[in-house]
């Protein structure tokens, strides 16, 4: 086993193991499996604790190949796993370009990238495919659209005027004293 970015070697203390953060590239020691199910790494045989620690679970599916601590409460996620990252089978094509997937959901959501966006802001013209951003644009243009109609801002309070000689006129007499 390799040495440790911290210069020791070997797994002394499993909880710290645990503690590293997501997609932190660390070496795993051989006597360590991952549990897919309570997502902790264990050092005793993963089917072993996955029997004691996950009991309630009516029947665990262990995926089939070896090296593999992959499990699920279902039978058909199983095939799903062995096919999509053993078996690397790609069977669904995205009709728009060389993109494929293991799955009809995969493909369904990258497919809604090729369609062109339909809601369209009144204001600029700008274009989106989700109903949910265009709404948050339009926050957003209607802050700047009001401060296209009154562009003179007063610099002491959050008043805003069409007219420069308006903007004037409140700074004079409300701001005399600043």
């Amino acid at each position: 086993m390799s040495d440790w970015s911290d210069g020791s070697s070997g797994f002394d203390d499993l909880l710290s193991f645990n503690e590293i953060p997501f997609g932190e590239l660390v070496e795993k020691p051989d006597n360590v499996s991952y549990c897919h199910v309570c997502r902790k790494f264990v050092e005793v045989d993963i089917r072993k604790h996955k029997r004691e620690v996950h009991a309630e679970y009516e029947q665990l599916y262990e995926c089939p190949e070896k090296n593999c601590t992959y499990s699920s409460e279902y039978r058909h996620r199983i095939r799903i796993h062995v096919a999509s990252v053993h078996e690397k089978k790609r069977e669904f094509v995205c009709s728009f370009c060389p993109f494929s997937a293991s799955q009809r959901s995969d493909i369904t959501r990258h497919e809604a990238r090729h369609v062109p966006a339909k809601f369209k802001c009144s204001k600029c013209d700008k274009r989106y495919k989700r109903k949910e951003s265009l709404w948050v644009h339009l926050k957003q243009c209607d802050k700047k659209a009001y401060s296209k109609k009154f562009p003179f801002a007063c610099v002491f309070c959050p008043k805003r005027y069409r007219f420069e000689r308006f903007l004037n006129r409140h700074t004079a007499n409300e701001h005399k004293t600043i």
